[in-house]
């Protein structure tokens, strides 16, 4: 009888362990449907769970961070090809520019996450949500002003399509990042999703 009690408690328990940790996935899961890119987001941020704790504002800070971590890896791929021999004097202009914008990218992500940081008054928060909603959506420019660099059929080689996957990594990201803080500032528009030439 005794074993049989101590069973039925270990299944109960069991049991609310599992709602629980389903209720977190399904929490992210039903956030990253309001992102362009739901699978990639859901993906990325779902072993962050017991950081978001069902939080939106955990959920897009974690987001921003992710979209940021990107954004220096890119920035350093851009720098060891911009080395390269081999370059055009075009690719490596375009390589310039592209860098420029992709470190512009990255200190408009670092804003957003030290805003969101930052314990805001109920006053305050209608600002707070206008600044990381700009510098997020600025950031999410910055990196599509990137493959610009790259425009005209002269540039069609393996750098730019290099150039590319770096850069449709780190706008599919941003583009995520936006959409999470949109939602947790209770906006519901969807993060922009940018077409490269």
């Amino acid at each position: 009888m005794k074993s049989t009690s101590l069973f039925l408690i270990f299944l109960i328990s069991l049991s609310l362990i599992i709602n629980h940790s389903l209720a977190k996935s399904n929490f992210i899961k039903k956030c990253c449907t309001t992102t362009s890119y739901p699978k990639l987001c859901y993906y990325t941020l779902s072993p962050y769970e017991p950081e978001i704790k069902n939080n939106p504002k955990n959920l897009a800070t974690k987001a921003l961070t992710v979209a940021l971590t990107t954004a220096r890896s890119t920035n350093q791929a851009m720098v060891r090809l911009s080395k390269h021999r081999g370059l055009t004097p075009k690719e490596a202009s375009a390589l310039t520019d592209c860098t420029m914008a992709v470190s512009n990218s990255e200190a408009q992500l670092q804003r957003s996450i030290q805003e969101m940081s930052r314990p805001s008054s109920s006053a305050e928060k209608a600002v707070q949500a206008s600044d990381v909603q700009t510098w997020t959506s600025t950031a999410l420019t910055y990196a599509g002003t990137c493959m610009e660099c790259f425009s005209g059929n002269d540039m069609n080689g393996n750098v730019k399509l290099i150039v590319r996957r770096q850069i449709d990594r780190l706008t599919q990201f941003t583009s995520i990042a936006l959409a999470l803080v949109n939602n947790s500032y209770g906006t519901r528009t969807k993060g922009h999703h940018h077409e490269h030439p």
